[in-house]
């Protein structure tokens, strides 16, 4: 596709009044229609055989349906080339059996340019069902339920060392009530001093979902954040950020996004709009590389298509993520990625941090952060249990504790000799050691104060 660049400007009249919180789902409406990145999560059928003259129909109208509609014309064309030239030779002849002619078609629309959001399914249980109001109205229904037993997308939020937010999000639900979702979570963050957002399994959803976590890190002023281009007509619809969003904004709360080689389709977008935009770190491995948005198919009533019918390209890159994926700013494993963002965001704080309590605080926070994963032997463990002073650490069931009045704290390593106590953070535990041995330990405190006790 022909990349132009274009000049986006604001309609007033379609912003100044959408201020108040009963507009807001129609507001995200406004921007861009029922838009999904995700894919269809069709039931597959039990295959039934299908006739010769039946499986060469199927194949040359879905040849028909990639040369006139795939996003990408040349591609496109290559594609239905592809499949004809394998009808002639009787590729496809032997298999009468739904899925497997179901599986050979996706294989051979994918060999071509590797897109993965084109997907062949031989459904024509669910294409029936689509047709059946009732039943339709109960799938839907179910649909709802189980988005809300996934609690739409967002399954972990919490308070990380030093007030750095971390919120866990494995898909992007379109709903209003993922919507109200959202400004819950963004509230519970409003007051850290960065966020994490963590996309590492992510597989996409819908581009709202984008639109709405995107506003609450830039200003009132909305922004364009991408641009998307349709083969049908050339039409353009632009996706912006709103100019309102319930609760606090975070537009000052430094942001870092972590990604993965599952990070998929809208994940991707937000990851690489706020990176584009300079609003975000993206932190973790390159993602997938799934750019294009998707329509639905059915051919014969038998097999549903994903195709990828309409393309994303940034206002500000003049490019996107197809084929490539995004790229992050910090290049880690992936399971490493929220232990070096975590560092990161503490260190650009503390940088800038001009109140010397928090600031220690801050430093605190860090050094309780291991640097690389600690695995220590249970001869080890045994040899720090023992009696300090008034102090007192057991070994029990694989884990050291450090005695406190009735109860007891596990200690967990943040190296070798220096243990954090869980769910307490004012003092930590160091081990001394001397000409190999145990001979004591340092009670640390966070105000910065030591106290030495010897191992009796």
């Amino acid at each position: 596709m022909q990349k132009e660049k274009t000049k986006f400007k604001k309609d007033p009249e379609k912003i100044k009044n959408l201020s108040i919180y009963p507009l807001f789902l129609n507001f995200v409406l406004l921007f861009i229609s029922l838009f999904m990145w995700c894919q269809l999560p069709a039931a597959i059928s039990n295959s039934d055989s299908l006739k010769k003259s039946e499986v060469r129909s199927i194949a040359r109208e879905l040849a028909e349906v990639f040369e006139t509609k795939y996003i990408l014309p040349t591609e496109g064309k290559k594609i239905a080339n592809l499949i004809r030239k394998n009808i002639a030779k009787g590729e496809y002849d032997k298999l009468v059996q739904g899925n497997d002619l179901a599986e050979r078609l996706q294989k051979d629309t994918q060999s071509i340019n590797k897109d993965r959001h084109i997907v062949v399914y031989y459904s024509p249980e669910y294409i029936k069902n689509k047709k059946n109001p009732e039943l339709q109205k109960k799938l839907t229904e179910e649909a709802q339920h189980r988005a809300r037993m996934n609690n739409y997308g967002f399954v972990e939020i919490r308070i990380l060392p030093g007030n750095i937010g971390y919120l866990k999000m494995y898909s992007f639900d379109g709903s209003q009530a993922a919507f109200n979702t959202a400004a819950a979570a963004m509230q519970f963050l409003a007051s850290c001093y960065a966020v994490i957002i963590d996309l590492r399994w992510n597989s996409g959803g819908d581009s709202r979902m984008v639109q709405v976590i995107s506003s609450y890190f830039l200003g009132k002023e909305p922004e364009i954040l991408d641009v998307f281009h349709f083969r049908e007509n050339n039409r353009i619809e632009q996706l912006w950020s709103l100019p309102y969003v319930p609760g606090r904004t975070l537009e000052h709360v430094d942001l870092y996004i972590l990604t993965s080689g599952l990070t998929f389709s809208a994940a991707e977008g937000i990851a690489y709009d706020l990176k584009a935009l300079k609003r975000a770190t993206i932190v973790g491995e390159t993602t997938m590389g799934g750019g294009h948005a998707i329509d639905t198919i059915i051919i014969k009533d038998k097999f549903v298509v994903n195709v990828p019918y309409a393309v994303s390209i940034n206002p500000i890159t003049q490019e996107n993520f197809q084929g490539v994926g995004v790229k992050p700013d910090v290049n880690t494993d992936c399971e490493n990625a929220l232990s070096e963002a975590h560092v990161l965001a503490l260190k650009k704080r503390i940088a800038k941090e001009t109140n010397q309590s928090v600031k220690s605080a801050l430093k605190w926070a860090l050094d309780g952060l291991p640097t690389q994963p600690v695995h220590l032997t249970e001869a080890i463990k045994k040899s720090y249990a023992g009696t300090y002073g008034p102090n007192k650490i057991v070994f029990e069931k694989g884990n050291l504790y450090y005695l406190f009045g009735p109860g007891k704290l596990r200690m967990a390593p943040i190296n070798e000799y220096y243990f954090l106590l869980e769910n307490f953070d004012n003092l930590r535990i160091k081990i001394v050691k001397t000409e190999g041995d145990v001979t004591g330990i340092q009670v640390c405190y966070k105000n910065g104060e030591v106290y030495d006790y010897p191992k009796n």
